[in-house]
């Protein structure tokens, strides 16, 4: 059986703002209704007990713990703090945690920041790059903008102050948007660290895009790859990189690898990845509850199953693959067709190849300029 050691707990199931892509309000499942706003302080002892339980029963010593939503900050500073002094707490010595938290941005402030620094904790923030991209996308419940309220927050978390703290930015891939352009402002506003997310799309949930991921992600990668400063990450092309080199990679969407995530939502539901919720309204409810669940007792659905086993249902195509080994047939939630299920290539499947192939091409030749001898697959 496969260990787990990455916990989301989603402690708030609403937001500020409401992003027209968000895949936990806006794209078909509306189980967000059926919870708690904010997860109680009973289900949160028991989710961490839950975790804890497992970690010894299986001998893990490191567990990494995200803190999501919704968005999680709407709990608020005091909720939050007793959130990580009970973690502690209740923490056995054997294991070790390390705690990260997804954020909008928009709520952030310095004691915030303070909190974070004290606790260690890492954070991601959402940002889409550019005004007319963000403002187009990302809008509180009224409509309106938060590019600047976001770009404050950035300022200030990029500011000589906060060097020891650990963020970095995610941002949803739009190739109606210069991508070279969305990269450079980025390091314009002093981001270190980012990531691209592959939009929420599946075969049942076309694309409409009328310019190509791949065009997109190729002009960045050229940036990044070209401006050879090892202080900027990118972490999915230095997982594509390492894939090629190696085999090994840090990210569950890419590699032929089980999606084994745990996720537990405000009202102590114990699911599968977040994201699988964008191909089926309910798909991720089974029924499962940290108040009469062992963590365990995920493991043993269908659906966590397939997770785990999702390479052995590609199609033959894609096992057949020059690129394979990096692409691993694409992410599980991005190959969902109703009538198939997952047994089918990625809705990215022609990007995910031309901007492998890509990286590759110019990973080789890099190679060859320092007379290193390589061979992909």
């Amino acid at each position: 059986m496969n260990k787990c050691n990455n916990f989301i707990i989603k402690i708030s199931s609403r937001c500020n703002l409401n992003c027209s892509y968000c895949y936990m309000f806006n794209l078909g499942d509306n189980t967000y209704l059926q919870k708690p706003k904010i997860m109680s302080e009973s289900v949160a002892l028991f989710s961490l007990k839950r975790i804890y339980k497992y970690a010894l029963k299986e001998n893990i010593t490191e567990i990494k713990i995200v803190l999501h939503g919704g968005e999680p900050l709407l709990c608020g500073y005091e909720w939050i703090e007793w959130f990580i002094n009970s973690a502690e707490a209740l923490r056995p010595k054997e294991v070790n945690v390390r705690f990260s938290l997804q954020t909008n941005g928009t709520l952030i402030n310095k004691q915030w920041i303070d909190f974070f620094l004290k606790h260690n904790i890492s954070i991601g923030v959402s940002f889409d790059g550019l005004r007319e991209t963000h403002d187009t996308f990302r809008v509180d419940h009224s409509g309106r903008g938060s590019y600047d309220k976001v770009v404050n927050t950035i300022k200030t978390l990029s500011s000589p102050e906060y060097s020891k703290l650990k963020w970095g930015i995610l941002v949803v891939a739009n190739p109606e948007y210069s991508g070279e352009k969305v990269y450079r402002n980025l390091l314009d506003l002093g981001v270190k660290n980012m990531d691209f997310l592959w939009p929420e799309y599946n075969n049942d949930n076309l694309p409409s895009f009328n310019n190509s991921l791949s065009g997109y992600f190729n002009e960045i990668f050229d940036a990044w790859f070209n401006d050879r400063d090892p202080c900027i990450n990118v972490r999915w092309f230095k997982n594509v990189i390492r894939m090629i080199l190696s085999g090994t990679t840090e990210y569950d969407n890419l590699g032929p690898a089980p999606l084994d995530e745990v996720v537990i939502e405000t009202d102590g539901s114990i699911e599968p990845l977040d994201l699988l919720r964008t191909c089926m309204n309910g798909m991720t409810r089974l029924g499962l509850n940290v108040k009469d669940d062992d963590i365990e007792n995920l493991f043993r659905t269908p659906l966590y199953q397939v997770g785990l086993n999702n390479q052995n249902i590609l199609p033959q195509e894609c096992k057949d693959c020059s690129i394979y080994q990096v692409c691993g047939g694409g992410y599980m939630p991005h190959r969902w067709k109703k009538e198939t299920g997952f047994s089918n290539k990625s809705v990215h499947c022609r990007d995910l190849y031309n901007t492998i192939n890509h990286i590759v091409r110019v990973v080789v030749a890099e190679l060859k300029k320092a007379d290193i001898e390589f061979e992909v697959g």
